[in-house]
């Protein structure tokens, strides 16, 4: 029988080698020679001073700075030209967008991924502490819990490459942290999730896009393939070392001077804006769980903060009127090409506004919708923002949140705890501090795009809003997402006594 194109879809579930997994840049785990993450776990398990290792980890941040694949991979002298950074062979990438340097940006906190991207400028020190911290939670959470994913979404992720002998490699696309708590907590194998065509094999080297198109050279695309069977041994492309940009030294925007998300939401990202976010499983769930409750309720007026490009504008027919606030004048002007879905008898405006400062006297609006606003607010902010959001608000507020979750999801870590435990007490208390100074003094990035966010534990924003006497009518867990709940919470104003 043959199975529907769904079920040919559908990822493959399967136990894996640690030793034959492999990050993007080519170093492998299990042991087999250098790994920036592997070997920091590793070193904290042995008894290193985390101040020690900290201290390697980011010499090898300052000294990895390649400017072409072959750098990137170890075979700085073994490829007959430069190619671009991570214009894979085996990938289909259009020949106008090839850049040498495509992989370095004049922003150093547009930077992605600050071991794959790099900036001449620098490297943020708040971006570091992030990747500290993802390696210190992952190692405690799977230390405490085990690696037990809640859902198909929040498995370890790779792509297969094998060898014309059957060998694989398996490299990582998601859970490079997770695969480094493993291997240092002592377990050998993973749980991964990969999609069917994500097989890379050496047998269809002539059709790779790559080597068919004729930019790529058969054994150039052959050694790039084999660096990841073979490891990148040659992980310092420069004597010259990265600036570290302390806070003082961060980027400021010169017009206003704060946080990313007052400025950064320019033309460029409100165009692709929502094709940029309709494939995540936690936007499409966000869009439901706001279908459904707005469904069958009659509301006369309802404030959308941030209406951002006006993705729920569809939803709301049964509001009489709809107040849609956001701070970039440019997804305000994609949210504006929405307002003929809204009955004509109804009323829409639309207006540039900031959250913590609402133009609108006390219980204007009966229920206020806010989604993928909070990680954005620096702590300073966020407090100012829920209270005004509490403020205006009559009856119901519908919010979503990245609150801070536990990456490993489950229980039955009993022989994690066991290695966990060869862990001298002061050496947890190490971290633990480091943990709690990076959320008190600067807050964490996390990766949600290229600008700037924050990490607020879901029980800081809950207290915020039972400070404006709101209090929790429902919470539901959408999905998990980089170790975050990404959750909608209705708040609903608490009776006077």
């Amino acid at each position: 029988m043959v199975g529907t194109e769904s079920d040919q879809r559908k990822p493959i579930y399967k136990k894996v080698l640690i030793e034959n997994c492999v990050h993007y840049c080519a170093f492998r785990y299990g042991g087999n020679g250098f790994n920036p993450y592997e070997d920091y776990l590793v070193s904290l398990c042995n008894g290193m001073s985390v101040d020690s290792a900290r201290k390697r980890f980011v010499d090898f941040l300052q000294h990895y700075r390649p400017t072409h694949l072959g750098e990137a991979l170890g075979l700085q002298t073994k490829l007959s030209k430069s190619y671009p950074l991570w214009a894979l062979p085996w990938i289909d990438v259009p020949r106008h967008l090839f850049d040498k340097r495509g992989a370095w940006f004049q922003d150093p906190n547009d930077c992605p991924d600050i071991l794959t991207h790099f900036s001449e400028v620098g490297i943020p020190e708040a971006r570091i502490e992030e990747e500290f911290a993802w390696l210190e939670r992952a190692l405690e959470s799977i230390g405490r819990a085990g690696y037990r994913p809640g859902n198909e979404h929040s498995y370890v992720c790779s792509s297969t490459l094998r060898r014309l002998d059957g060998v694989e490699s398996h490299l990582l696309i998601d859970g490079n942290h997770r695969v480094s708590a493993m291997w240092a907590l002592g377990e050998k194998e993973v749980l991964i999730s990969e999609p069917p065509e994500n097989v890379v094999a050496e047998v269809d080297i002539e059709k790779w896009p790559g080597v068919r198109s004729g930019f790529y050279g058969r054994e150039d695309a052959l050694r790039i393939f084999d660096a990841y069977f073979l490891g990148n041994r040659l992980p310092r492309t420069t004597e010259q070392p990265a600036k570290i940009l302390h806070r003082e030294d961060k980027m400021a925007n010169p017009e206003n001077g704060l946080y990313d998300g007052f400025y950064k939401y320019d033309a460029v990202v409100a165009k692709s804006y929502e094709r940029d976010r309709v494939d995540e499983v936690h936007w499409r769930l966000e869009d439901k769980f706001i279908k459904k409750y707005l469904k069958n309720k009659s509301i006369d007026r309802l404030l959308d903060l941030p209406v951002g490009t006006g993705r729920f504008i569809k939803h709301y027919n049964r509001v009489q009127c709809l107040v849609g606030i956001d701070i970039s004048e440019d997804m305000l002007r994609e949210a504006r090409s929405k307002i003929d879905l809204r009955p004509p008898s109804t009323l829409t405006t639309l207006k540039k506004g900031d959250v913590a400062n609402l133009e609108y006297p006390s219980d204007e609006f009966e229920v206020t919708i806010v989604c993928r606003l909070f990680h954005l607010l620096p702590p300073e902010v966020l407090g100012s923002a829920i209270a005004e959001l509490c403020r205006v608000t009559k009856q119901e507020i519908v919010a979503q949140s990245y609150g801070e979750g536990d990456l490993s999801h489950g229980k039955g870590g009993g022989h994690y705890l066991r290695r966990l435990r060869v862990l001298s007490s002061s050496l947890m208390a190490q971290f633990r501090e480091k943990l709690s100074s990076i959320e008190s003094k600067d807050p964490k990035n996390r990766p949600w795009s290229h600008i700037q966010s924050y990490s607020h534990s879901q029980s800081a924003i809950d207290s915020m809003f039972l400070l404006g006497n709101f209090r929790i009518k429902q919470s539901v867990m959408l999905d998990s997402y980089e170790g975050s709940e990404v959750r909608m919470t209705v708040y609903e104003k608490a009776s006077p006594a």
